[in-house]
């Protein structure tokens, strides 16, 4: 491929040779002073011919609008390449590179980050990004905020072939179902727990750690991951239970169409009947035998008596 310098220099060379077939052409119709009328109109149109021949060469070198990215550049690709120098020390990458100093400014970084960004190193299926977080160990000496990839997307499988680049006793997530399909029901439970402190603890919220294993217990119970909220509720067997949360005209309606019954067994429909919950300081009963109550006072009073 020529550059644009290179085509200038190819069309003065056929220029040149043109003026050198005219010369010859005049040389030889001025030595043959005998040749015919005929003869000099056959070397004019030889002359119109050698004209047109450039003039086609021309317009094959340079079409209208096919101009190639690059044109401005003194140097090959090649030769661009061979001048990079990586140093991982210091994270740079250097190049050198040729302009034309009638070439157009270059925004170099923009054009890098354009080329990274549309650049695939390595895929692996699940995972969109990735990115690394955290500090360097000279700049975090208590560990607090270690150096962690995290990605856009899970795969486990992926981690558990690269556990000699990272550390796959300490993988997290934020994906509790996702969890629960690789790790168990327990193991999505305390990531159910961690990802609700996570977000209160963004504002400053402190919340009593019984309260958030309450939600991860109830969401959990089942062995499967639902939703504490009326679609999730609304698996429970108890018409109470569910009126008490959310839409009880509809949950009533419900339940009176079914025909089902309350065993109330649960907090919540034991508080709407007035009852006591079979829980806690609730879930036993004392009995009090009045006449070994009264022997054992007065025995106490005589005690007293003769001191």
């Amino acid at each position: 491929m020529k550059t644009e310098g290179e085509v200038k220099a190819v069309d003065s060379d056929d220029d040149a040779m043109d003026e050198d077939s005219e010369q010859d052409s005049d040389s030889d119709s001025g030595s043959d002073d005998s040749d015919s009328d005929g003869s000099d109109g056959e070397s004019g149109s030889d002359s119109d011919e050698a004209e047109e021949a450039p003039k086609k060469k021309k317009a094959a070198a340079k079409p209208q609008g096919t101009r190639t990215i690059g044109g401005d550049l003194l140097e090959s690709l090649e030769d661009i390449v061979e001048t990079v120098e990586i140093d991982r020390e210091t994270r740079t990458c250097t190049l050198r590179m040729s302009l034309k100093l009638t070439a157009p400014n270059l925004l170099v970084l923009e054009l890098c980050e354009k080329v990274a960004a549309e650049t695939i190193v390595r895929s692996v299926p699940g995972i969109d990004k990735t990115y690394v977080v955290g500090k360097l160990p000279e700049d975090d000496p208590t560990g607090k905020d270690p150096l962690r990839i995290q990605t856009d997307g899970v795969n486990f499988a992926a981690a558990w072939a690269n556990d000699d680049l990272i550390d796959c006793q300490k993988l997290t997530t934020n994906d509790v179902y996702a969890m629960l399909q690789t790790f168990g029901v327990e193991a999505a439970r305390q990531t159910l727990v961690q990802e609700v402190r996570n977000v209160f603890g963004v504002y400053g919220i402190a919340v009593d750690a019984r309260h958030l294993t309450l939600i991860a217990d109830f969401m959990m119970q089942q062995g499967n991951y639902r939703p504490c909220s009326r679609a999730g509720i609304e698996t429970s067997t108890s018409p109470f239970l569910k009126m008490s949360y959310e839409t009880a005209a509809a949950f009533l309606v419900d339940a009176t169409m079914k025909g089902s019954e309350d065993t109330l067994e649960s907090p919540s429909s034991r508080i709407v009947m007035g009852r006591v919950p079979d829980l806690g300081t609730g879930s036993f009963g004392l009995r009090y035998d009045m006449k070994k109550a009264a022997k054992m006072a007065e025995e106490a009073r005589k005690a007293a008596g003769k001191f």
